[in-house]
Order: C-alpha cells, then structure tokens, then sequence
C-alpha cells in the first residue's frame, strides 16, 4: 500500500467512511500521557512537536487514504528547524510518519475510529548511517586546557572531563548528585546512578556504577567542588548537585546544553575540527578505551549501565593494536597443541609483533606488515 498511486487511493477512499475528529491535541495529549514518564525531556519535546503538526494539519478533515498522502506532501515542506533554506531529512519525515501511524492505531483500539488509514503513508529511503565517531586522547587534552583557563567556561569543564572519565550522558552528568558520589580517602571512590534515560521503563537495572581512580583527573576535579561546596545550602528542589550550574545548564531551552558543548569544543578544535561529534561521542571513547585495553566486556557494561553487551558493542570502536593482540594471543593458544616444528615459530612470530609495537610507541608513523609465507608455511618474513 505503500506503493499506491493517487489513482489507487482515490478509489479506496470511495468506500472509506468518513472519520472526522475536530480536535486531536486533546486525544493525543491522553495517548502521550502514559509515556511521559519513560523518557527523557527532550524525548517529550521531540513528541510533542510532532503531534502539534499532525493536529495543526488533520483537524477537521476527513481521515482517510487520501489525508495520508496530503499529510505526506504537507511533512515533506517542513523546514529545518535551524535553517530557513533545508527541508527537514527523510529519517525525520519517516519519524514522523512513525508518530502518526502509533497514535491512529491508538484511535483505532479506542474506539474513535473504525479503519486506519495510515497504512497508506510512504517511507522514505534513508542513507547510511555515518560511520561512529569518538573524542581522542589529545583532543581531549586540548579541550580541557583550554576551559581550564576560562572561569567562564567551568561548568563546560567540568562535564567534558566526567564524560571522558565515566561515558556517562549529559543529562546523567548534568544531574550528578552528592548523594550519588563515595569519595574516600582510605577506600574504594565510585559514582553509583541510575540512567536518567532508563529510569522510569528499567528501574534499579538501570544502575550502573563508575569507580573513581584516587589522584586522577576526575578524583581531583570533585575534591575541588567538594572543597566549594556550600554548606547548609539546599537548592529548591532540594537537592544537592555536584555542580550547582549544571542543573540551570540543562534545563534552559535555549540554546540546550548540547548546543552549548558544541559551542565550547569548536572554540579550541573549531567546526571544521569537531567532525560531527557531541556530547554524547565521549560515551564512545571511553567504551572504546575500556574494550581496546582488555577489559572484560561485561565489567564495562556495568559501568555503561547496558543491559545488553550488543549495546554496548554499538559504542566500542576496535583498534589495530586491540585486533593485533587478539591475534597474537590466538596463535600463541595454537602454540599448546602444535607440535615440536611449527611452536617455534609461532614464538618467533609472536615475538616480532610485540617489539615492531614497541617500536611502533616511539614512532607512531612506522607500520609493520607480514609478508610472504613459503610453500610449508614456515617462513615469515616482516618489513616496515
């Protein structure tokens, strides 16, 4: 039905009966209701904006076949909301449709309407997702040097380095409560939460805790806001924040709070330099850290707070040297069953990878690559 011409759909919508609601914001404001509490803020805006175009556009009309494709033109002139030039994407029309399509069906197992007309509404061919992106080491470096300079910039600060050092969220930062904190002195430093994200559909499986390494980066950055920390001090809501800028930070409209972490990393790395990156891409490089140095996948989705290791495979991004460890180790488990003539030279093999990455430390520029195998498979020569 997809696929159906104007022709088509004229002539199912002559035996269509007529369906006309006056007023949709009401029903959909009822059927949105009972996911509020599932999902982030922004998440309820991205909603609610979607059903006041579906209720500015369909009131009054008659629902059938037809409207769906009207509906369909009427998405496709959306523009952009930060430019005045670009129309919305496909992806963003094919969410919309989404939207439309949950909350007809909705209708329909209420009772207001008999037939639903949304099977009629095309999808739109969305191109390939871009390849997953991550923060590293140095750039990160250079952000944090500079808004270390900036008093202005603290509270910028102070998310970039606990989204590096955790992979939290930025709202899950934003909203980092004392109560949330152990700092000791003489034992174990860890932030416990539970993600902001999952909290009302997952419920304490949405916890995750992040050990605190005593004399880093980050345990010295909270030791200063531990020193700062106003005493006898209760915000209105009545809670403590580790940092009590960041709350306001999230919760202004305009511009949001990823708008200004963008802002503040093209400052020193400029647009051009950000690549498409966020926020949300320090989640990345710390997964990616964690998995590339050998830590067991299951630890690092209890610090992640994933509660599938596929999700959490989404975020870890496979390095050379992770992958040529990982071959090193498996011929060195083929070693335990060879025999006498091929164990030495799998030693030798894995010898030579370990000192060509030990050389490769000192020049990052030098590659080393395996060449020519002979005829038995016992010469294996390297070149760089």
């Amino acid at each position: 039905m997809s696929h159906a011409t104007p022709i088509e759909v004229e002539a199912l919508g002559r035996n269509w009966p007529v369906q006309r609601i006056p007023r949709y914001n009401e029903m959909f404001g009822i059927w949105r209701s009972q996911f509020n509490g599932q999902l982030a803020k922004g998440s309820q805006d991205d909603y609610t904006s979607m059903g006041t175009h579906w209720c500015e556009f369909a009131n009054g009309k008659d629902l059938n076949p037809r409207l769906m494709l009207d509906w369909h033109m009427w998405v496709l002139d959306l523009q952009h909301p930060f430019s005045r030039t670009k129309k919305i994407s496909p992806s963003r029309v094919n969410r919309h449709h989404s939207v439309v399509r949950k909350f007809l069906a909705w209708l329909k197992v209420m009772g207001v309407i008999t037939h639903d007309p949304s099977l009629a509404l095309p999808n739109l061919r969305t191109p390939a997702p871009p390849p997953r992106r991550m923060w590293d080491h140095e750039e990160y470096t250079r952000i944090i040097r500079y808004g270390s300079r900036l008093p202005h910039r603290h509270c910028e600060t102070w998310l970039t380095i606990l989204g590096y050092h955790t992979g939290m969220s930025l709202i899950d930062c934003a909203a980092l409560r004392w109560d949330e904190v152990v700092l000791k002195d003489d034992g174990p430093s860890y932030i416990q939460k539970v993600r902001a994200k999952l909290r009302a559909r997952l419920g304490r499986k949405a916890a995750f805790m992040v050990p605190i390494i005593a004399g880093g980066e980050l345990w010295r950055w909270i030791k200063r806001l531990e020193a700062r920390r106003p005493r006898n001090y209760k915000r209105a809501d009545g809670i403590e924040y580790v940092h009590q800028d960041a709350p306001n930070f999230y919760l202004c409209s305009h511009p949001t709070l990823s708008e200004r972490m963008r802002s503040f990393f093209a400052e020193e790395l400029t647009w051009a330099g950000l690549k498409q990156r966020s926020f949300r891409h320090l989640r990345n490089s710390f997964c990616s850290r964690m998995i590339n140095s050998g830590s067991d996948s299951v630890l690092v989705s209890q610090m992640t707070g994933h509660t599938r290791l596929e999700q959490l495979a989404d975020y870890a991004m496979p390095d050379i040297r992770s992958l040529q460890d990982a071959m090193i180790r498996a011929l060195r488990w083929v070693e335990k069953d060879s025999g006498p003539d091929v164990q030495p030279r799998l030693l030798t093999l894995s010898s030579r990878l370990e000192l060509a990455d030990r050389n490769d430390e000192a020049s990052p520029s030098l590659s080393t690559s395996l060449a020519s195998v002979d005829s038995g498979g016992a010469a294996l020569t390297e070149r760089s």
